[in-house]
């Protein structure tokens, strides 16, 4: 049996929480010694938040408390991710929807990066051979909102790379799981 004493984040550092696998339940014990969460170890993917797992290194638990969050410690971390890799080797349904996420997350990174900087680009193309405008011209009076506007539209399109790259390592991720759980059966797995 697999057991970890694990703090959550933001409380105090003499409450320890433990967190057991005895390869068929996954448990986590409050300090006060209150079971908060027991569920089969095969359902682990689905209650580990993936994100503050693989990019943050904590552990996060969806319990009926609500979400708990654990600071990093690298024992843990490495057992939770053998857990819920074993988990997302088995569900293909759940990595489907990790991989349409994925390229969901890619395509609107997309789109926000050519909408957002191609009118703001359009904008600058514009300003750059555009006279000036007499001072009683209407576009004069509107010169903040424009400034808000175009600091949207660079926002927007500054933004779209990053939503683009995280959909990218998520979909990486997910492919990395296939490939090992196909080297470990000798076949697709799900």
């Amino acid at each position: 049996m697999e057991s970890y004493r694990i703090w959550q984040a933001g409380g105090p550092r003499d409450a320890a929480w433990v967190l057991a696998c005895d390869g068929e339940m996954l448990t986590l014990d409050a300090p006060d010694g209150e079971r908060v969460l027991e569920a089969p170890v095969s359902e682990a993917h689905r209650l580990v938040g993936l994100y503050d797992l693989y990019a943050e290194g904590k552990v996060r638990l969806d319990t009926a408390r609500g979400s708990l969050v654990f600071r990093e410690q690298s024992d843990s971390e490495a057992a939770a991710k053998r857990w819920v890799e074993a988990g997302m080797a088995a569900d293909p349904e759940f990595r489907a929807d990790l991989r349409r996420q994925s390229l969901g997350a890619i395509r609107r990174g997309l789109v926000m990066f050519l909408v957002g900087g191609g009118l703001f680009g359009l904008y600058c193309w514009y300003a750059s051979w555009a006279p000036e405008p007499p001072p009683e011209h209407w576009i004069r009076r509107l010169k903040w909102p424009i400034h808000v506007v175009l600091l949207l539209l660079v926002g927007l399109g500054l933004s779209g790379p990053f939503a683009a790259y995280f959909g990218l390592v998520q979909l990486s991720r997910v492919r990395r799981i296939e490939r090992q759980a196909v080297a470990a059966h000798g076949r697709r797995v799900g």
